[in-house]
C-alpha cells in the first residue's frame, strides 16, 4: 500500500471518531458528564495527529516528485545535447548548399527554403566537413543512425520520467520519415553514377513532403525545448549560430549543386 493511501486510511479513521464525538461534545454535553474534558483533548489530537499526517503525506509526495522531476531533469539534459547536435547537423546542410542563406533561428532551420537548398542545391557526393574524408551521402546516413540510437537509448531508459509531450515527441522523431530516406541516398548516388545521371539526390523527396516531414522535425524540437526549458535542465536546445560564422565549417555553398536540378524521380 502506497504512503498517500495509509494516510487517506488513517484520515478516514480519524473521522470516523472525531465526527460523532464531536457531535456529542457540541451538542450533548450532558451526555458526557465527567468525561466531558477527555473527550475533548481526545478530539483535539486525534485532529492535531491528522493535520500532522497531512503535512507529512505533503512532504514526502513533494519529495518524490522533486526527485522524479531531477531524474527528468537529466534525461531531457541527454536529450538536449542529442537535439543540438541534430540542429548543427541541419545547420551544416543548409550551409553547405546555401546561396548566401543565412537563418537567425531553429524556425529557419526547417524552413522552406531550407528545405529547398537541401533539396536541390545539396551535391551529396561532395565531401562532407568533417575531419575524416567522406562523402556527404555516408555522412549524413552516419550521422542519422547516431542520432536516432541517441534518442532510442535515452527513450528507453528515462521514457517513465518524461511528460507525455516529450515522450511523444522523441518517438515522433525516431520514427520520422526522412531520417529513414537520408539512410538511403548513399545507393541511389552510386546508382546514379552507373547511369551518369547526375542530380542533387534529395530532390527524389517531393518539395511538399520534405517541408511536411521537416516541420514535423521543428515540432518536435519546439516541445524538447519548452520541457527542458520548463524543468530548467542545464541543457538546452538552442540554434547553433556558430555554425554560420565564416571561419566555421563547411564553407558557404562548398557543396552547391548549381545546375538544373534534373529529374526527381526515385530510381528503383
Amino acid at each position: 500500500m502506497s504512503t498517500t493511501k495509509i494516510f487517506v486510511v488513517f484520515g478516514i479513521c480519524v473521522s470516523i471518531v472525531i465526527i460523532p464525538l464531536s457531535v456529542l461534545y457540541i451538542c450533548f454535553p450532558s451526555i458526557l458528564g465527567r468525561y466531558d474534558s477527555i473527550v475533548g483533548n481526545i478530539i483535539v489530537g486525534l485532529f492535531g495527529a491528522y493535520i500532522v499526517a497531512l503535512a507529512l503525506d505533503f512532504t514526502l509526495r513533494r519529495r518524490q516528485e522533486k526527485s522524479l522531476e531531477n531524474i527528468a531533469k537529466v534525461g531531457l539534459t541527454e536529450t538536449s545535447q542529442v537535439i543540438n547536435q541534430m540542429l548543427s547537423f541541419f545547420a551544416s546542410m543548409i550551409k553547405a548548399s546555401s546561396n548566401r542563406y543565412k537563418p537567425s533561428n531553429i524556425d529557419d532551420l526547417f524552413s522552406s527554403e531550407a528545405a529547398e537548398l537541401i533539396s536541390l542545391h545539396l551535391a551529396l557526393d561532395y565531401n562532407a566537413p568533417v575531419t575524416s574524408k567522406i562523402r556527404w551521402s555516408d555522412y549524413i546516413a552516419q550521422e542519422t543512425c547516431n542520432i536516432v540510437d541517441q534518442l532510442t537509448s535515452i527513450q528507453n531508459r528515462y521514457q517513465s520520467f518524461f511528460p507525455e509531450s516529450v515522450f511523444t515527441a522523441i518517438g515522433t522523431l525516431q520514427n520520422n520519415a526522412l531520417f529513414s530516406m537520408f539512410k538511403q541516398f548513399k545507393g541511389v548516388i552510386d546508382l546514379d553514377k552507373q547511369r551518369n545521371l547526375k542530380r542533387p539526390v534529395l530532390n527524389i523527396i517531393p518539395q511538399e513532403t520534405l517541408n511536411a516531414l521537416m516541420n514535423e522535425v521543428l515540432i518536435c524540437v519546439k516541445i524538447i525545448q519548452k520541457a527542458a526549458v520548463r524543468l530548467e535542465s542545464s541543457t538546452t536546445p538552442k540554434f547553433p549560430s556558430f555554425k554560420f560564422r565564416e571561419d566555421v565549417s563547411p564553407k558557404y555553398g562548398e557543396a552547391r549543386y548549381n545546375d538544373e536540378p534534373g529529374v526527381g524521380c526515385i530510381i528503383g
